[in-house]
C-alpha cells in the first residue's frame, strides 16, 4: 500500500474546521473530568467524546444539522429498544440476540443507503445495544445503586443524557465557533462560477474566430482543465445545496432558487463542454487550420467574433453583480447588443458555410464519379462540422440570456427566514423500499406465491442486505461471547470490539481490508499515547486535557484532510486515546480494574481481534469483492448510455404534436444525465478499494479500468454534444422526409442498432468477463453508411438545379425543386436542415468512441482468435482494392 503523505497546505476555512474539530474534542475531555461529570454514572462518560468525534462539528450548518437531528431521533428509538430487551427478554438470551440482529440488520442497511447521513446514528444505535445486553449480564461496569430489576433505568437515563451532552457540545461549537452556513458556500460557489464560464467562453470564441495559437493542442488542454474544474464545482455546488436545505437560514434567496441557478449555469456549461469536445477532435482541428478555412478569416470575421467575445463578457459580468451584490448589473439593451453581435458572428461563419457548399457543387457538377471523391467529402464533413458550431453557439447565446433574466430578476429580492421541512422528512430511499414491499407482498395469491419468494430471495441477497448481514452477524457473535462467558467479556473490556466493528467492516472487502491496516495503526497508536499520558499524570488529572488537545492538532488533520486516505487512522487514534484516559478515570476506585499496562495489552488484543474476525468475516460470508461491484455498476453504466442514446435517436424520427421536447431542462433528459454523470463519479470509490484487494491470478489491472472509466467520461461528453445538435424538436419538413426515405431510414437504422448492439455487448461483456470477438460491428462505418446515403440523395437533389442533369429523384420528391444552387444553399442554411447536418456531425464522434471503448475491453478481457486471421494473399490484396476504392 502506498504512503500517505498528507498534504500541509490549508485554506483559511480548513484552518477553522480544523480549529472547531479540536476544540469540541478538548471541551468533551473537559468535562469528563470538571464536577458536572459526577452527575452521570461514570461508566457513561466516555459517550460524551465519543459524540464529539464521530458527529464532528467542522461542517457547515446544515452538513451537521442533518445527521444532528437523526441522531437525536436514533437516540429515542434505541431507548426505547433498550427498554424492551431490558423489560421483556432479560430472561431469554436467544430472543435477546435474535431483537438486537434485527436492529443492527437494519442499522447497517439505512447506513449503506447514505454513510454521511446515517454512519452516526448506526454507530450509537449498534453500541446502545451491546451495552444495553451487557448490562443485563452485569458486564458493563457497575451496577446502578439500588437496582431491583433488570431495567437499569439509571444506566439508560445516563447513557442517553451523556450522548445529548456530546451533541450539545458540538452544536454549540458548529453554531458560533467560526460557523459555516452551507447556503453562504453556494452562493459564492455560484458567483465564481461565473467568471470561470466566461473564461472558457473567450477561449472558444478565440479559436472559431481562425486564432491559429487557440486550435493548438497546448490551448486546448487548458481549456480541458477548465471543463475539469467547472464538473467538480458543479458536484460541489449540488452537495452544498442539499446541505443548505437542511439550514434555517436568512438569506435572499431559497434553495428553489439556487436550483434554478445551478440548472440554467449547467445548462450554459453544457455547451461550452460540448463545444470544446468537438473543438479537440482531429477533425476539427484540420478544419480550423485547414488552408481554406484560413483564407476565409477576414478582418470581419475576426471583429464579429471578437465583439461577440466582449458582448458575451459584459453579460457575465453583469451576472456577476447580480449575484455577487444583488444590484442590476446591466444596461438596458445588453441582451440585444448580445443577439446582435451574435447575428454578425454566425453570419461571418456561414459565408465559410456557404463556400463549402458551391465548392461541393461544382465537384459534383464536374460528374457522379466526383461526388464521393475524398476531398468532397471532406468538405461535407466540415459543413456538418461548421453547422455544428452555428447551433451550439446560438444555443449559448440563448441559454447566456435565460441566466442573466433569472439573475436579473432576483435582484431586489428581501432577505428572509427560510426552513425547509422536507429536508427532514424520511428520504426517497425508504419510501422506494416501501413501495418495493407492497407491490411485491401486498397481496398474496397462490400464483404468484412463487415469484413473490423470488422477490424476497433478491431482496435477502442484494448487497445492501447482504452488508446488514454481515454486520447483525459479526455483533450477534459478540453477543455470544458476552452471554456465554460474561466474566471473560468484561474482564478483557470487550465493549470496546463494538466500535471496530462498526467502523472496519465496510459493505466491500477492499473498503474493509483498507480500513483494517488504519485502524490498527490509529487504535494501537491512540491507546499506546494515551497509556503515556496516564503514567504520566495519572487518572484524574487535568493535564489530560491539554494531552488531548496535543494529540487532537494532528489526529484532527488526519481525520478531517486527505479523506478517504487517513480518516479511519485518525477517528479510531482519538477515541482510543479518550477511552482508555475515560475508562481509567471512571475506575479510579475499582481495585479490580488492571494496572495501565495490562489495560493497555487487553485494549490492543482485543483491537486486534476484533479487526482480524472482520477480515475473516468479509472473506468467508458472501464475500463482496469491490471489483466485482465496480464491473456491475459499469455494465449498468453501459446499459443506461444505451437508454440516453434511444431518447436521443428516438426524438428526431418521432413527429406529432404530442411530441415532448428535449430541452435540457426536460425533468426525465436532465435525470438520466444526472444520474450517469453521479453513477461515473461514484466509480473512483470503488477503484481504490477494487486496486487494494488481494488476487490470487494477477494483480488488479487498475491504469486499464481507468482508461475504460474515461473512456465513458468522453461517450457520455459526446451523446450531450448529440443532445445538443438535435435542438428542442424532432426533424419537420423536407428534412423529416429524407430521414424517412428508404435509402437513408435503412441506413439510419443500421446506425441506431449497431450503437445500441455494441453498448448492450459492452455491458454483457462487463458482467460474464468473457473475451471479446475480434471484429465487431462498427458504429463508425455505420455512421459513414448514413452520410454516404444522404450524399447520394443530396446530389441527386443538386444536379436536378443543373440543365444537363434532369431527372426525378429514385425516392420521389423529397425536396421542392429551386430555382438556382444559390436557393438551395439558402435552403439549407435553414435551421432545420443545420440542426440534421449538427446531428450526424456529432454523432460522428459518439461513434468513433464507441470503437475505442471496444479497444480498452480487449485490453482488459482479451478477444477469441480470428477465423479470417489465414487469407490467402490474393484475398488480402483484392479486399485492399475495394477499401482504398471507398
Amino acid at each position: 500500500m502506498a504512503c500517505v503523505t498528507p498534504s500541509l497546505t490549508l485554506t483559511p476555512r480548513q484552518a477553522k474546521d480544523w480549529f472547531k474539530a479540536v476544540l469540541a474534542y478538548a471541551l468533551a475531555v473537559a468535562f469528563v473530568f470538571s464536577p458536572l461529570a459526577s452527575w452521570f454514572q461514570p461508566r457513561t462518560l466516555p459517550n460524551i467524546v465519543l459524540i464529539s468525534t464521530i458527529l464532528n462539528p467542522a461542517k457547515t450548518v446544515g452538513n451537521f444539522l442533518s445527521p444532528m437531528l437523526i441522531l437525536l431521533f436514533d437516540l429515542l428509538v434505541s431507548a426505547a429498544i433498550w427498554a424492551f430487551l431490558q423489560t421483556v427478554c432479560f430472561d431469554s438470551y436467544p430472543v435477546m440476540i435474535l431483537v438486537v440482529f434485527g436492529d443492527v440488520y437494519f442499522l447497517a442497511i439505512v447506513r449503506s443507503m447514505n454513510h454521511g447521513r446515517y454512519y452516526v446514528s448506526a454507530y450509537v444505535g449498534t453500541s446502545m445495544a451491546v451495552n444495553c445486553c451487557a448490562s443485563i449480564l452485569g458486564a458493563a461496569g457497575t451496577p446502578s445503586p439500588d437496582l431491583r430489576t433488570h431495567f437499569d433505568v439509571l444506566f439508560l437515563r445516563d447513557t442517553v443524557a451523556t450522548y445529548f451532552i456530546g451533541v450539545f457540545i458540538c452544536f454549540l461549537v458548529n453554531i458560533l465557533v467560526f460557523p459555516d452556513f452551507a447556503e453562504t458556500r453556494v452562493r459564492e460557489r455560484l458567483t465564481g462560477v461565473v467568471p470561470k464560464l466566461a473564461q472558457l467562453s473567450a477561449a472558444i470564441w478565440s479559436a472559431l474566430s481562425g486564432n491559429l495559437e487557440d486550435v493548438s493542442a497546448s490551448i486546448s488542454e487548458e481549456r480541458l482543465q477548465l471543463v475539469s474544474f467547472l464538473q467538480s464545482e458543479f458536484g460541489a455546488i449540488d452537495a452544498e445545496i442539499a446541505q443548505a436545505s437542511a439550514e434555517v437560514s436568512y438569506s435572499y434567496y431559497s434553495i428553489k432558487n439556487y436550483d434554478q441557478l445551478s440548472r440554467r449555469m449547467k445548462s450554459l456549461a453544457a455547451v461550452l463542454f460540448s463545444l470544446q469536445s468537438v473543438l479537440a477532435a482531429p477533425e476539427s482541428q484540420r478544419l480550423l487550420s485547414s488552408p481554406e478555412f484560413q483564407r476565409d478569416v477576414s478582418a470581419g470575421m475576426k471583429e464579429s467574433w471578437l465583439l461577440l467575445d466582449a458582448r458575451c463578457q459584459d453579460t457575465f459580468k453583469a451576472v456577476h453583480t447580480n449575484l455577487g451584490k444583488m444590484e442590476f448589473g446591466a444596461t438596458e439593451n445588453l441582451l440585444q447588443q448580445l443577439e446582435q453581435s451574435c447575428s454578425a458572428a454566425l453570419n461571418e461563419f456561414e459565408k465559410h458555410q456557404e463556400r463549402v457548399l458551391e465548392a461541393i457543387w461544382d465537384e459534383v457538377n464536374l460528374g457522379p464519379d466526383n461526388a464521393f471523391a475524398l476531398a468532397t467529402m471532406e468538405n461535407w464533413e466540415r459543413l456538418l462540422q461548421i453547422d455544428f458550431f452555428i447551433l451550439a453557439t446560438k444555443e449559448f447565446a440563448s441559454d447566456l440570456s435565460l441566466l442573466f433574466n433569472r439573475t436579473n430578476g432576483l435582484v431586489g429580492s428581501k432577505k428572509r427566514f427560510r426552513i425547509h421541512i422536507n429536508q427532514y422528512i424520511p428520504g426517497g430511499s425508504f419510501t422506494n423500499l416501501l413501495k418495493v414491499v407492497k407491490m411485491e407482498f401486498g397481496t398474496l395469491s397462490l400464483p404468484t406465491l412463487r415469484q413473490n419468494l423470488a422477490h424476497l430471495k433478491d431482496l435477502l441477497l442484494s448487497p445492501r442486505s447482504i452488508y446488514g448481514l454481515k454486520s447483525a452477524t459479526a455483533i450477534s457473535c459478540l453477543l455470544l461471547i458476552l452471554v456465554t462467558q460474561p466474566d471473560t467479556f468484561k474482564h478483557w473490556y470487550m465493549t470496546g470490539a463494538t466500535g471496530n466493528i462498526v467502523v472496519t467492516l465496510n459493505p466491500s472487502l477492499g473498503q474493509t481490508y483498507i480500513a483494517f491496516f488504519l485502524t490498527l495503526l490509529g487504535a494501537v497508536s491512540g491507546a499506546v499515547l494515551a497509556f503515556c499520558s496516564v503514567t504520566l499524570f495519572g487518572k484524574d488529572s487535568y493535564a489530560h486535557v491539554g494531552a488531548a488537545v496535543l494529540i487532537g492538532i494532528p489526529f484532527v488533520y488526519l481525520m478531517l484532510f486527505n479523506r478517504g486516505k487517513t480518516t479511519i487512522a485518525g477517528v479510531l487514534a482519538i477515541l482510543a486515546f479518550s477511552n482508555y484516559i475515560c475508562n481509567s478515570y471512571a475506575n479510579i476506585a475499582n481495585p479490580a480494574f488492571d494496572i495501565p499496562s495490562v489495560y493497555l495489552g487487553k485494549v490492543v488484543t482485543v483491537i486486534t481481534c476484533s479487526l482480524m474476525f472482520s477480515i475473516v468475516l468479509t472473506l468467508v460470508v458472501y464475500p463482496a469483492l469491490a471489483r466485482r461491484i465496480l464491473r456491475a455498476q459499469i455494465s449498468a453504466l453501459f446499459l443506461n448510455l444505451n437508454i440516453f442514446y434511444g431518447k436521443i435517436a428516438g426524438i428526431t424520427y418521432s413527429a406529432g404534436p404530442s411530441t415532448a421536447s428535449l430541452n435540457v431542462e426536460d425533468s426525465e433528459i436532465k435525470e438520466l444525465r444526472t444520474m450517469l454523470f453521479s453513477q461515473l463519479v461514484a466509480l473512483e470509490p470503488l477503484m481504490i478499494f477494487a486496486s487494494a484487494e488481494p488476487r490470487l491470478k494477477a494483480p488488479f489491472e487498475t491504469a486499464k479500468y481507468r482508461k475504460l472509466i474515461q473512456s465513458m467520461y468522453k461517450l457520455l461528453d459526446r451523446l450531450e454534444c448529440l443532445r445538443l445538435s438535435t435542438g428542442e424538436k424532432p426533424f419537420e419538413g423536407e428534412v423529416l422526409r429524407l430521414v424517412k426515405s428508404s435509402r437513408v431510414a435503412n441506413s439510419r437504422a443500421h446506425l441506431i442498432e449497431t450503437v445500441q448492439l455494441l453498448l448492450c455487448v459492452y455491458s454483457a461483456t462487463m458482467t460474464t468477463r468473457q473475451k471479446l470477438l475480434p471484429v465487431l460491428p462498427s458504429a463508425t462505418r455505420a455512421r459513414s453508411s448514413v452520410l454516404h446515403d444522404f450524399v447520394d440523395i443530396m446530389v441527386e437533389v443538386a444536379r436536378q438545379q443543373f440543365p444537363e442533369h434532369p431527372g426525378p429523384l429514385q425516392d420521389g420528391q423529397l425536396m421542392k425543386r429551386s430555382t438556382s444552387r444559390q436557393q438551395l444553399v439558402k435552403k439549407l442554411n435553414r435551421e432545420n436542415w443545420m440542426r440534421f447536418f449538427s446531428y450526424y456531425s456529432a454523432i460522428r464522434e459518439v461513434a468513433q468512441e464507441l470503437d475505442e471503448v471496444a479497444v480498452d475491453l480487449k485490453g482488459i478481457f482479451g478477444e477469441y482468435c480470428g477465423v479470417f486471421d489465414i487469407r490467402r494473399s490474393e484475398d488480402r490484396d483484392q479486399f485492399k482494392i475495394v477499401v482504398d476504392d471507398m
